[in-house]
């Protein structure tokens, strides 16, 4: 099994030794306008062009995707036209955002060439039967599928020639095992044919990958792609040891107390307005309501926001999915979604969870902050990387409390350097934004819900942390993360039995109004209903237990005496 090492060095396209087509140099120079190639790039696709499988391990942001669009492009013209079942090339992801990213990308080579080829998407979150109808309508010749649908698509089309795939990539392959994706990839794995290239991408390896390259590929060549730390000095390059990062990234943490990690994250963004920041938080619950609270804090009222998690509603979170398949289907671009609207902005935050953490791409992101670290520390490397991206400069900062400082020499183990940022930016006082929030939780309930269902959420997530030695739960203060937060209300979990706010504890929180009039109309409702029925079970109640019916034993007794005295 073959190795090669590659040092980042940007080489012009017409300098591989496996030369690339007209077509293909055209579209990458003209429509991606890309001079060079990255070292993932000129180390892969002549190995591919030349059909070998590889497995290619590079830092995230490393111009993987085309490093392998590019040579199935190739392998797919110069074997000639195909019958619209017939199967050339299959790509799988592990989410549909990403599928539809890389579909896109490929979209721009094959309509150079659509008399020849077609192109197909499965991805979840649309509809399984206008999927069915219209690909027994036109095929696809390259499939662009998530697993899940993908097993469950070859199941139910039997049309499918699966015979002829000459290329099968398999993307982010550690991050398709994580999210439990093994047995479909086994299963789909059996239906592909023996002859095959096979090209296997992650910015990380692990075991499971292993097993799955020992299952998946024939002695494959692998590829890996580190970057050096170098020093210009007297006209020498001095190199150093790898890491991790990209070396365009600048990487920093900031200690702050729990209680001011919120407020200092407002007020970073607020004196940084003309950038793009993208926000990871640890659950889904916590992306709703910090996204909810500041949209609505005054200070931020201006501030381009959105929101992305992967239990999001579905028609919320596919709309770029519609969007992109409706494109190659009906040629339609009248649904624009959250990644569209976010690469349309000058400026703004993306406040997401791990969903996007892989392989989407994003451009011109100045900022990626991690408001909280990553439950898996392997996907700290991944998040980082959706700035800096193909040689573009970019920063990440990540917020820890003292208690966790111990995480920044963790990291550093780990070849990812980092350095302390210094500027305090705390201009918004931690406690008059709580009482900021706490003065919006007193005119909608919807955020005193999203509060509680935010707090539990990230409790849990914590006492799950993997770096249980670093993040314990034994040093997280509830108190002062209630005042992070900026609740009214103590969650009634068991973690919360002992902790008291140093707030009002007089408010009726029943009393609270939904903002939303539907909302609110609903809750009185259905409050009226519980009213009137518990009136009428008080009622019932009252007069099956009134004391006329339940006779006190002894004066039924003494009665009973009285009768038997008189008959006597």
């Amino acid at each position: 099994m073959g190795a090669i090492d590659f040092i980042p060095n940007v080489r012009p396209w017409e300098s591989l030794e496996a030369q690339l087509s007209e077509i293909t140099l055209h579209i990458i120079k003209n429509v991606f306008k890309f001079e060079g190639m990255t070292p993932v790039q000129a180390a892969t696709i002549p190995l591919f062009l030349s059909y070998k499988d590889v497995v290619v391990e590079a830092v995230t942001g490393s111009g993987k995707t085309l490093a392998y669009i590019v040579p199935l492009f190739e392998l797919l013209r110069k074997s000639g036209k195909l019958a619209k079942n017939d199967v050339g090339g299959l790509i799988i992801l592990p989410t549909r955002e990403l599928a539809v990213q890389v579909s896109k990308l490929s979209f721009e080579f094959l309509k150079v060439v659509s008399e020849l080829f077609s192109q197909f998407l499965i991805i979840g979150g649309t509809d399984f039967g206008l999927s069915l109808n219209y690909y027994q309508e036109t095929g696809g010749n390259l499939l662009v599928a998530t697993p899940g649908r993908l097993l469950k698509f070859l199941k139910r089309v039997t049309k499918v020639n699966l015979k002829t795939l000459e290329v099968l990539i398999l993307d982010e392959a550690d991050r398709l095992l994580d999210l439990g994706f093994k047995e479909a990839l086994t299963d789909i794995l059996t239906l592909l044919p023996k002859q095959r290239r096979t090209g296997l991408f992650s910015a990380t390896q692990t075991h499971e990958v292993e097993d799955l390259i020992r299952a998946g590929l024939r002695n494959p060549v692998r590829i890996q792609v580190k970057f050096l730390v170098v020093f210009y000095y007297f006209c020498y390059w001095i190199a150093s040891a790898c890491i991790a990062t990209p070396p365009t990234l600048n990487n920093y943490y900031f200690i702050c107390l729990r209680q001011e990690k919120f407020s200092q994250l407002v007020s970073f963004m607020k004196n940084r307005e003309s950038q793009k920041f993208i926000v990871f938080f640890a659950t889904c619950a916590c992306v709703d309501y910090f996204a909810l609270v500041l949209k609505r804090l005054e200070i931020m009222s201006s501030f381009p926001l959105l929101s992305m998690h992967g239990k999001m509603v579905v028609k919320k979170r596919t709309e770029l999915c519609k969007f992109i398949l409706l494109r190659f289907l009906f040629k339609s671009d009248n649904i624009i979604g959250t990644f569209n609207s976010f690469k349309e902005n000058i400026n703004g935050a993306l406040f997401c969870t791990d969903v996007i953490a892989r392989g989407i791409d994003l451009p011109d992101v100045d900022w990626v902050v991690q408001f909280d670290p990553p439950q898996d520390p392997s996907v700290f490397v991944h998040r980082c990387g959706r700035t800096a991206r193909q040689g573009r400069q970019g920063c990440a900062l990540i917020y820890l409390t003292e208690e966790e400082d111990a995480y920044v020499e963790f990291l550093r183990n780990r070849k990812i350097p980092l350095s302390e940022f210094k500027e305090d930016c705390a201009t918004y006082n931690y406690s008059r934004l709580s009482e900021d929030i706490r003065q919006l939780a007193m005119k909608d309930r919807n955020i005193i819900e999203k509060g509680n269902r935010a707090i539990v959420s990230f409790v849990r997530s914590y006492k799950e942390h993997l770096c249980s030695l670093i993040f314990r739960m034994k040093h997280l203060s509830l108190s002062a993360l209630c005042e992070e937060f900026g609740v009214i209300s103590v969650p009634k979990m068991p973690e919360f039995k002992n902790v008291h706010l140093s707030i009002n504890q007089s408010v009726d929180l029943k009393s609270i109004p939904y903002a939303n009039k539907q909302r609110e109309a609903a809750r009185l409702k259905n409050i009226g209903r519980a009213t009137l029925k518990s009136t009428t079970y008080n009622k019932k109640f009252r007069r099956a237990n009134s004391w006329s019916l339940r006779k006190d034993k002894k004066a039924l007794k003494m009665k009973r005496k009285q009768s038997k005295a008189a008959k006597l």
